[in-house]
């Protein structure tokens, strides 16, 4: 069990990740802002940091290498549906930053993600010899390699691509309140994860 900081905006989907973390054997923090993150890293040493790019005001491809300038960066994940080949190449210049995960991702392969990256960070820390007690890491995970364990159908698909998703049966068109009791309640059913939070419409815009 490793402690791992969530940064995210979007409280909802934050916490859901979190939620799938924490069934993953991890004890998550979750934090809405970068100023709050720099708090966070100050206070209490985390193994793996987990950041979205774009939290309003607060841009990722500022805040990040500031966090590295500022020797406060932990090993980093990137999760953010504002990913391109150039934006990729940018942050993995940052040393701290192992990796990224693009949204929307499966539960699964988020988990396989962390797991790969807090294997890394552990294998690095053993290697580290007496005299650079710091960790600095200066290569990224294989973004292909890790692989995506079995999950249960519903909650392996709750933060899919939405173009693969299969259009939910007709049925109640209650809003979804408790998005982990709802993704456990029905075996057929989806739950669809959006910027503005839940739905269970079949189809939605994506996160940020």
């Amino acid at each position: 069990m490793v402690d791992l900081l969530v940064v995210d905006n979007d409280a909802r989907i934050a916490d859901l990740v979190a939620w799938f973390l924490e069934r993953g054997g991890h004890t998550p923090r979750v934090v809405t802002s970068y100023s709050a993150a720099r708090e966070a890293l100050r206070e209490s040493t985390f193994t793996l940091m987990l950041a979205d790019l774009e939290l309003g005001a607060e841009d990722g491809r500022v805040e990040l290498p500031l966090l590295e300038s500022e020797g406060i960066l932990p090993p980093t994940l990137v999760v953010s549906g504002y990913l391109d080949a150039e934006i990729t190449m940018e942050l993995l210049e940052i040393p701290h930053v192992l990796g990224t995960v693009p949204k929307p991702f499966e539960p699964s392969e988020l988990l396989a993600r962390v797991d790969q990256a807090i294997e890394a960070v552990h294998e690095l820390v053993v290697e580290a010899s007496p005299e650079t007690p710091s960790l600095i890491v200066e290569t990224a995970l294989d973004e292909t390699s890790a692989p995506a364990e079995s999950e249960p159908e519903v909650l392996r698909e709750v933060l899919i691509d939405p173009q693969a998703a299969p259009t939910k049966e007709s049925g109640s068109s209650d809003p979804v309140d408790d998005p982990v009791a709802d993704a456990v309640d029905d075996e057929d059913g989806w739950i669809e994860i959006s910027s503005e939070g839940f739905s269970d419409h079949p189809k939605w815009d994506g996160a940020g």
